[in-house]
Formats: structure tokens, C-alpha cells, sequence
């Protein structure tokens, strides 16, 4: 894994990585040392942030270490984003609370109680 050339997450659904960037590295997410301090925490091969330049935007940096994990880990990992606490971390930045604590609702119920028919249909053996 390299920050120098990013790669975009495809295990998820479009619309639901769509989804995880504006909520966790839009404007209002998670900047993009705390991104990588965070999944750094999953696994100790992510790249340190450079603070000398030369990173990728935070949607780009968001969706490459997403990427790094396989689909079951990146299940969980989006679980334990969408705890209380991370949603919080994010809720003190962003003027719209209802609105992101509505988006957080809806990818949890989409990512828990259909896990089994997201796994079927993106890697069905």
C-alpha cells in the first residue's frame, strides 16, 4: 500500500463508499492524519502521514485504506466507525448532526442487517 498511488475501494457498493467518503473524509469527516491514525490501528502496515506534502486528498486516503482490508474486515471496520463514539469525534465539526446521525443510521442498518445479501452479491462463493 502506497499513499503515492491510491486505490479506489471496489468491494463495497458505489453508492455506499459514496456514502462512507462524504460521512468520514468530506469536508466535515475526519482529517486525513486522523484517517490514517485510525486505521493504522487495524493494521500497523499503513503508511504514516506524510506531513511533508505530497498526500492524497482525504476521500482518496480514506478509500485506499479501506481498500487494504478484505471485504469481511472492511465490514467490521465500517461497523466500528459508525459507533457512537466515531460518530460523536465527527458531530463536533459538522453543522448538519441530524442529517449525518440519519446517514449513520442507514449504513449501519444496510451494513449489519443486510450483511449476508451484500457478501452474496459482491463475492458469491
Amino acid at each position: 500500500m502506497s499513499f503515492a498511488n491510491p486505490v479506489q475501494n471496489l468491494a463495497l457498493p458505489y453508492a455506499i463508499q459514496k456514502r462512507l467518503n462524504e460521512m468520514f473524509a468530506g469536508s466535515t469527516g475526519f482529517s486525513g492524519p486522523e484517517m490514517v491514525e485510525y486505521f493504522s490501528r487495524h493494521d500497523v502496515n499503513i503508511e504514516p502521514y506524510s506531513w511533508r506534502g505530497g498526500m492524497p486528498g482525504r476521500k482518496q486516503i480514506f478509500e485506499d485504506c479501506l481498500a487494504h482490508f478484505p471485504f469481511e474486515r472492511q465490514l467490521e471496520i465500517i461497523a466500528d466507525l459508525l459507533t457512537i463514539d466515531h460518530l460523536e469525534s465527527i458531530h463536533h465539526r459538522r453543522k448538519e448532526i441530524v442529517n449525518s446521525f440519519e446517514t449513520g443510521c442507514l449504513l449501519k442498518a444496510y451494513l449489519l442487517c443486510n450483511r449476508h445479501n451484500v457478501l452474496r452479491r459482491h463475492h458469491p462463493n
